[in-house]
């Protein structure tokens, strides 16, 4: 230790020796080597004590397996065999009136009812021209063309339009030729097949004696009917 002169009470300062400071730290190091060596025992003696369960490591991500649903089969659908037997279609007529009361005469002699049956079929037909929108035109335009041997009508239409009607035609190929001479004259022409609901009627499953019974009936009426078996 080194003494110096200064100011104090007794006139001199002490100074620490650089000696002490070292001493100071190697026996803090001391103290943490044995702590350490302490801990390090007391775990290997815990854990090579018999009889102390050990825990298996907790996994963080267990992978669950997925659930099947059971499978259940769909009942086979069975689809029901066409009756045997005859089978009487009559028709198709174009008047309901004239059918139901043919189809009241079939209930009364035979006791039977059929199925009703409904076609559309084309019946006529018609040659109009494209929509006009004035209806002086229309007339002055339907004016001209009958002075040239195609006569025609002015019709208003539900949207306020008016078309020329050039008449209704049972045959297609003559309604063709009325709407090409109307074009060769400058002017437009459509051709608008008519469709007409008809209806027939098919009874059946039946046996052999019904079945010619009910024909011999319609053959009296002189309605068309076919009979066939399946």
């Amino acid at each position: 230790m080194t003494v110096s002169p200064g100011k104090g009470t007794f006139g001199v300062r002490t100074v620490v020796a650089r000696g002490d400071r070292s001493t100071a730290g190697a026996r803090l190091g001391v103290a943490l080597w044995a702590t350490a060596a302490l801990v390090l025992v007391a775990g290997l003696w815990a854990s090579a004590r018999p009889g102390t369960p050990t825990k298996p490591p907790v996994a963080l991500h267990q992978r669950v397996p997925a659930q099947t649903r059971p499978t259940v089969a769909s009942p086979a659908l069975t689809v029901p065999a066409p009756a045997r037997g005859y089978w009487v279609r009559f028709g198709p007529l174009g008047d309901l009136e004239q059918l139901g009361n043919l189809v009241d005469r079939v209930l009364e002699r035979h006791r039977v009812v059929g199925r009703v049956q409904t076609e559309w079929t084309v019946r006529a037909f018609r040659v109009t021209s494209a929509a006009l929108r004035v209806r002086r035109a229309a007339e002055e335009r339907c004016r001209l063309l009958a002075a040239v041997g195609l006569p025609c009508d002015v019709r208003e239409q539900p949207d306020g339009s008016y078309l020329l009607d050039f008449g209704q035609f049972r045959d297609g190929a003559a309604a063709q030729r009325t709407a090409r001479a109307v074009r060769a004259r400058g002017y437009s022409a459509v051709v608008h097949p008519v469709r007409a609901p008809s209806y027939a009627v098919v009874v059946g499953p039946l046996d052999e004696r019904a079945a010619l019974a009910l024909a011999r009936t319609l053959h009296e009426s002189g309605v068309p009917f076919s009979l066939t078996r399946r």
